[in-house]
């Protein structure tokens, strides 16, 4: 890519309210926008800090974007976080998060967007054991077979204390 194509943009700089942006991801909408979402940490850096998932979308290929938005609130005990958005081969939009209720309990959730962006299905729960499960953000993967993969890894030990 030449430099006459390249915008640096900084999607989510970090605030007094959210001191820390992380674990992103990035797909193209039906619509040809570019939905970007991110872990936005309240009043807090580390990982057990509350957290909930923001995004921000593009209409001209990211050179742009619009307002910053919740795109899923915290819907867990701790807090939502690693987002994975995925473009499925059959046009549908998967987002999966992780949820974390405590240091030995961390849920991969996937949810299926009804409307795009402003409505998602019910969560379907990846990880049906008890543990403390962790998966990266943007690491959804399909075959040609349109299979869904989400590489994981597991603990039955608490990663984390306080």
């Amino acid at each position: 890519m030449s430099d006459t194509n390249r915008h640096d943009v900084i999607l989510a700089p970090a605030t007094d309210e959210f001191p820390r942006n992380t674990e992103g991801s990035v797909v193209r909408l039906e619509t040809g926008r570019l939905l970007a979402a991110w872990t936005a940490f309240e009043r807090g850096t580390g990982d057990d800090t509350t957290a909930h998932i923001k995004a921000r979308i593009s209409g001209d290929d990211g050179v742009t974007w619009g307002e910053p938005f919740v795109l899923m609130e915290n819907v867990a005990a701790q807090n939502t976080m690693s987002v994975s958005l995925h473009r499925e081969q059959s046009g549908g939009l998967l987002m999966a998060v992780l949820e974390k209720h405590g240091p030995d309990d961390c849920r991969l959730v996937v949810r299926r967007a009804v409307k795009e962006v402003r409505e998602w299905s019910s969560p379907i729960t990846v990880t049906r054991k008890p543990g403390y499960y962790i998966m990266n953000n943007d690491r959804l993967a399909e075959d040609r077979a349109g299979r869904i993969y989400a590489p994981i890894a597991f603990t039955r030990e608490p990663v984390w204390s306080g």
